[in-house]
């Protein structure tokens, strides 16, 4: 007779292969990963299923990456519903976000030497319109960056949108260093864009 599988709980799954028992649920859900529902309503996963399951994704609570990560739980929110962060949702309705990513926003713009001069400005709420006038950048492409979350929007007062000054000082540090309009200016993450042509001539 063949050796039968071995069937291990969810939980225990979970904690051998270092992920939220939440998402290991998911996984199994969506039949990435062997599992069987017993008639309790236990799940059950193949241990041996777990050798085969490579490098799997790691998700954590928002709350999560805002402690360990120093992030604003404002701007993880609006990455996740710009679709720009992956996200999962627990059958619990909590949200979770992919660590990796967590991780290279931490190491993104707020390390750059450009954004530490205005770091002190973090969390202070500005004006758009005045941020424009203050910051000689026009209005319309201060809304882009928003939108794109390059900077980030801190609420509204009245009509009037009020956004992180730290963010867009830096960007129009960038902005100016970069030669204004017209140009491709930042990554994903804020970090200033570097054409390839360039940095195959600074690596050759």
């Amino acid at each position: 007779m063949a050796a039968l599988p071995t069937y291990i709980p969810l939980d225990e799954a979970a904690r051998r292969l270092g992920i939220p028992s939440a998402q290991l649920r998911l996984l199994a859900e969506s039949g990435k990963i062997e599992a069987a529902q017993l008639p309790d309503g236990d799940v059950m996963v193949d241990e041996n299923a777990l050798k085969d399951t490579g490098e799997l994704p790691r998700y954590i609570p928002i709350e999560d990456a805002v402690e360990r990560y120093g992030l604003e739980a404002n701007r993880l929110t609006q990455l996740v519903e710009k679709g720009e962060l992956t996200a999962i949702t627990t059958p619990d309705g909590d949200v979770l976000v992919d660590e990796k990513q967590i991780e290279s926003l931490a190491l993104g713009k707020e390390r750059l030497p450009e954004y530490q001069k205005f770091a002190h400005l973090a969390g202070n709420p500005i004006w758009l319109g005045k941020a424009s006038r203050i910051y000689a950048i026009p209005g319309p492409t201060i809304s882009r960056w928003a939108k794109k979350g390059l900077v980030r929007i801190l609420g509204k007062d009245g009509q009037k949108v009020l956004i992180d000054e730290a963010d867009i000082a830096y960007c129009a540090e960038i902005y100016r260093q970069r030669g204004g309009q017209g140009k491709w200016l930042f990554n994903p993450d804020g970090t200033p864009y570097e054409p390839k042509h360039k940095k195959t001539l600074e690596t050759a």
